[in-house]
């Protein structure tokens, strides 16, 4: 096995793709978050800096070809084909993320969550890490109390993790835990407006703005950022049909892209989303051992702030020789 120590100086010489079986051809997806004009690994391992977006971008567009996500889905991979996209939508997509990718003329869709249809401007995971990150104090739910951990994470006595319980409740439920962690600690991320591109979902005119790009895509991630395993067939229509017409509406764009939240989707949910007018669908891992065959549906990988560079890029490079 390569050390780390030995790949960095791979690396750092241009010498790592010996590193890898060879491929001439072949596609892999990469999903970001947030970009933040420096890395935030105390947020969450969602974002990552723009110098470090800045050293990615290079470096993939040096070793394969940055291609816009339809491409993939539409045309057979002729060379080494990577395509860029960004869950969640928040207003740092816009503010830093666009800009770099604009600057190396990097094609990118963004799946962006429309929850100014339920009234809010904040996701309940932003909202949370949020929390933690400012106050670092105990929340109380459902007659337990989640203590904050180091990574920012919640966790009972027990080792009950307040994430994984959270993305088992109803939409009604995140809302009622939102509201009542604001009167525990009481922090409202929503006031904190100086850094509202950590946490802000983009509204329509923003959008707007982005879609001009032609090197931009717009797709969707649902309202709510839900867990569609446990959405009934009505709850999943109104999410996927309510969050397409919010942003075509916004972009004078026909949506066509849908970015499954948290990954976890049905193989009802890639009907109903079909039926709904979603042509593409993305996963981060397949759900269903027949999803690989599926050409409504691709996986992704992630890419986070909890590894350094090199080991970013040997992430990219391993999948890429994994997946194809």
């Amino acid at each position: 096995m390569i050390s780390k120590h030995i790949r960095n100086i791979r690396y750092s010489l241009g010498f790592e793709m010996g590193l890898y079986p060879e491929r001439e051809t072949g596609d892999l997806i990469i999903m970001y978050h947030n970009v933040f004009p420096h890395s935030l690994p105390g947020l969450n391992v969602r974002n990552i800096g723009q110098r470090e977006f800045s050293e990615e971008l290079q470096y993939i567009k040096k070793r394969f070809s940055v291609v816009p996500l339809p491409e993939v889905f539409e045309t057979k991979a002729r060379s080494r084909r990577i395509a860029i996209t960004f869950d969640d939508g928040l207003l740092n997509n816009m503010k830093y993320a666009q800009r770099t990718l604009e600057q190396y003329r990097i094609p990118a869709t963004f799946f962006a969550c429309t929850s100014y249809l339920r009234g809010r401007s904040i996701l309940w995971p932003d909202h949370l890490a949020m929390t933690g990150f400012r106050t670092g104090k105990p929340i109380e739910w459902n007659g337990e109390t989640y203590f904050h951990h180091r990574g920012n994470r919640y966790l009972s006595k027990t080792g009950k993790k307040l994430t994984h319980l959270l993305m088992k409740e109803s939409y009604a439920e995140i809302e009622r835990f939102m509201d009542s962690c604001e009167e525990q600690t009481g922090y409202k991320p929503t006031d904190d407006t100086r850094h509202e591109h950590r946490w802000r979902v983009m509204r329509a005119e923003e959008l707007r703005i982005m879609a001009e790009s032609p090197l931009v895509e717009i797709g969707s991630h649902g309202v709510t950022h839900a867990n569609f395993r446990l959405l009934s067939d009505d709850a999943a229509r109104a999410e996927l049909a309510e969050s397409k017409a919010y942003i075509e509406t916004a972009t004078g764009r026909t949506i066509t892209s849908i970015a499954w939240p948290f990954g976890l989707y049905t193989r009802r949910s890639l009907d109903l989303a079909e039926q709904c007018g979603y042509t593409r669908q993305l996963a981060v891992g397949y759900q269903h051992h027949e999803d690989a065959a599926d050409s409504r549906i691709r996986s992704r990988i992630g890419l986070y702030n909890d590894r350094s560079w090199v080991e970013q890029m040997h992430q990219v490079n391993t999948a890429f020789a994994e997946e194809n």
